[in-house]
């Protein structure tokens, strides 16, 4: 399902007009053996990576060969993405919607179960982080910038980058980029995208357009990334975690790459 695109006239401090093109964005149903799990504000692309993406960083799978079979479902106002999850992995997801439902609804972090578990350390991803240098991180920005096609287009939406540091490239390549209206959203496609294809989450790093907060931590943790450049600063929480993780931090301003971590 694809809503019409909307194009507007903006009105610039020169007095002059520039049209932009607003993102979409639509109620995404994510539904594991008929159970739903949660229903999320998305950009109508590259959904199966989402989906993908998204089952592994909130933990309802633990490998990708957990994740059966998948089929998107448009609707009147939104999509459904209906996940077949192997058994034992269902019968975890049913233990931890049955908790939910016994405690109630309340506003937190998605996939949580507990103020417990929003505090428990993470595991290290490696034994040491993985250390950039500037150039490296200045080469895969630029690339960055001109990958990102709906950004181009509307201004308003965030993306989500690995660079690889494999093969014969010196100073790395972007593999892949999504982006989607939420920050979390442009990252769950982006390890969906890289899952889906083998990546080996060990040898690059990851690019964020935003800050780094502490979920885009948790989910680079969980998918076992080593290291995160991202173009705000990252919270104090955030960085407490990523030293947990042993995941390096660097963040971005207008004079130069900074080193955040370690």
């Amino acid at each position: 399902m694809r809503a019409p695109e909307l194009r507007i006239d903006v009105l610039g401090t020169d007095n002059k007009t520039a049209s932009w093109m607003l993102p979409e964005e639509v109620p995404v149903a994510l539904i594991y053996n008929g159970l739903t799990y949660a229903i999320m504000l998305c950009t109508p692309k590259d959904i199966e990576d989402f989906a993908v993406g998204f089952s592994m960083t909130e933990r309802i799978i633990t490998a990708p060969s957990e994740l059966v079979a998948l089929e998107v479902e448009s609707r009147k106002q939104g999509l459904e993405v209906h996940i077949k999850i192997t058994q034992d992995r269902a019968e975890a997801l049913e233990l931890v919607l049955s908790r939910r439902n016994l405690a109630g609804r309340s506003c937190g972090v998605c996939g949580l179960d507990s103020e417990v578990e929003f505090f428990e350390s993470l595991q290290p991803v490696s034994k040491e982080p993985l250390l950039l240098d500037e150039v490296t991180i200045t080469r895969a920005l630029e690339q960055f910038e001109s990958r990102q096609e709906l950004k181009m287009s509307n201004k308003s939406v965030h993306g989500a980058a690995w660079v690889s540091l494999s093969g014969d490239q010196i100073y790395g390549q972007i593999d892949f980029v999504r982006e989607d209206v939420g920050r979390h959203n442009a990252l769950d496609k982006l390890v969906g995208a890289t899952l889906r294809s083998k990546t080996d989450f060990g040898a690059g790093f990851l690019i964020i357009s935003s800050r780094c907060s502490y979920d885009i931590i948790l989910k680079a943790a969980r998918s076992r990334m080593r290291s995160i450049v991202s173009l705000s600063a990252p919270t104090a929480f955030a960085l407490a975690k990523a030293q947990q993780a042993n995941i390096s931090l660097y963040t971005v301003t207008k004079t130069g790459c900074f080193r955040v971590y370690p």
